[in-house]
């Protein structure tokens, strides 16, 4: 049995206008990130921002909506404290 050298799978070095290419590539789906967290930031910030008067909480609690953790542990914090009604 016998093997075939190696030297057809060397991987040459990013450079010249490929490497352009993938910095570009890179920049781009950072950019996507970046607009599905504020549109995913908005879809629960907003909510929370609302919500936490009603529950005897500042609005501006709802800003840690930035951090999911922090997030999940508002949503349960304002889901089990007692709601204000209006009389």
């Amino acid at each position: 049995m016998e093997f075939e050298p190696m030297d057809q799978f060397v991987v040459a070095p990013i450079s010249g206008a490929s490497g352009w290419k993938t910095m570009l590539l890179w920049l781009e789906a950072s950019v996507i990130v970046a607009q599905i967290s504020v549109v995913s930031l908005g879809l629960v910030a907003f909510p929370l921002w609302r919500m936490l008067p009603r529950v005897g909480l500042s609005k501006w609690w709802s800003l840690l909506a930035a951090f999911p953790p922090a997030a999940i542990v508002l949503i349960w914090v304002a889901g089990f404290r007692p709601w204000k009604h209006k009389e």
